[in-house]
């Protein structure tokens, strides 16, 4: 690792002693010119943002230009945009953290966020990663559109008023349940 120079974020060398983490997170998450800052002043982030860009199954340029854009459009709520850009992120964060010389001893993600650390971890190359995300982009894109909903009671008091395209999603505690599906279906 060089020097710091101006504008550049001087890396902190965590104690050996403590262990680092990396979250990832997934859509919902994004915000206009998220981490566009690093972009042009990070060498790593900026180089893993550029091969991300390359290699992106759409229009990567465009894709570039609407993140760096000072108003993106509505459009970054999109799954065509939000999932690659978010996978872009957290991929190019990853990245720059390792050339500061910051070892993660454990990468998690949420979402898209796990593909970014299953490519950081080496399960996949960025080549097939950007594969992966514009498999998932597609198979997103073709579902109808739905949501999930916390609820404060158990599986077992739910399975009465799930049926049809409600799911239990996930149980998070005894008595804390997160259901999935279709809008309407969620509303009712």
């Amino acid at each position: 690792m060089g020097g710091t120079r101006p504008g550049r974020c001087a890396p902190r060398h965590p104690d050996p002693a403590r262990p680092v983490a990396l979250l990832l997170a997934g859509q919902g998450v994004q915000q206009p010119g998220m981490a566009s800052g690093l972009y042009g002043t990070e060498p790593a982030f900026t180089a893993a943002m550029d091969a991300y860009f390359e290699r992106h199954a759409g229009d990567g340029e465009s894709l570039r230009d609407e993140w760096l854009a000072a108003r993106p459009g509505p459009e970054l709520d999109d799954i065509t945009r939000a999932q690659p850009l978010l996978f872009a992120v957290g991929y190019a964060v990853g990245r720059m953290l390792l050339d500061w010389g910051v070892r993660p001893d454990v990468l998690l993600g949420h979402s898209v966020g796990e593909v970014a650390a299953a490519t950081l971890a080496g399960v996949f190359t960025l080549d097939e990663a950007a594969e992966v995300m514009a498999e998932r982009i597609d198979q997103l894109g073709a579902t109808p559109p739905g949501g999930m909903l916390a609820v404060a009671a158990s599986a077992e008091r739910l399975a009465p008023y799930v049926a049809g395209p409600v799911a239990v999603g996930a149980v998070n505690s005894p008595s804390q349940v997160m259901l999935a599906g279709p809008d309407p279906e969620l509303l009712a």
